[in-house]
């Protein structure tokens, strides 16, 4: 379930909960025909995974980027593929390389940027990045990150795990998106309006 809480749609979106609470609705709303996956650990990847693949229509194509060497990678990653996709996998090693990542998914971008498809871009999550790389780093990656997909029609969803960060290191993640969705009793709620984290 997604309460709205504004009419304006976002091109990209703050998903705040933790890991294992999914992806709200609405990204299930139109097709994707190609999604671009950052997952930050293996759970990740085995979770969009699953997520595309349980979608009404799979995309034709997806990309998962996984941090790390990939050796701690689940087999049922193989099992959560989605069905009828064309999927590539790839790792960067050093987990905290946000340069790295950031370039791959750049070249990514600019493949989807050749096409005319409706693509959606998929980081889950923030959180690891900004214990590993550190805020400020972690900050200016999403910022490029978002804006080279703004530029190329792909929408972004970024999850960041509330718990694990302070109002402060919310409050200056959320700046850099559209729309927040927080999940809270079970239920996802959705903010169009910078959302106020509090003092």
């Amino acid at each position: 379930m997604t309460r709205r809480t504004g009419s304006r749609e976002a091109s990209n979106a703050l998903l705040l909960s933790p890991a294992g609470t999914g992806y709200p609705a609405s990204l299930s709303a139109e097709p994707i025909e190609t999604a671009i996956v950052a997952a930050v650990t293996p759970a990740a990847a085995t979770r969009a995974g699953a997520w595309l693949r349980d979608r009404r229509t799979s995309p034709s194509k997806a990309v998962v980027v996984l941090l790390g060497d990939g050796s701690g990678t689940p087999p049922s990653l193989d099992d959560a593929r989605p069905t009828a996709a064309d999927v590539t996998v790839e790792t960067v090693a050093d987990p905290a390389d946000v340069a790295a990542l950031g370039i791959a998914l750049d070249r990514h971008l600019r493949e989807v940027g050749r096409g005319s498809s409706q693509s959606l871009l998929l980081l889950d999550s923030l959180t690891p990045l900004v214990v590993s790389a550190g805020l400020e780093r972690t900050f200016r990656f999403t910022d490029l990150v978002t804006r080279r997909a703004a530029a190329f029609d792909v929408t972004t969803a970024v999850r960041a795990d509330p718990a694990a960060h302070d109002r402060q290191t919310l409050a200056t993640l959320a700046t850099l998106f559209d729309a927040v969705h927080r999940y809270v009793d079970g239920a996802w709620e959705t903010d169009v309006t910078p959302p106020a984290f509090g003092a």
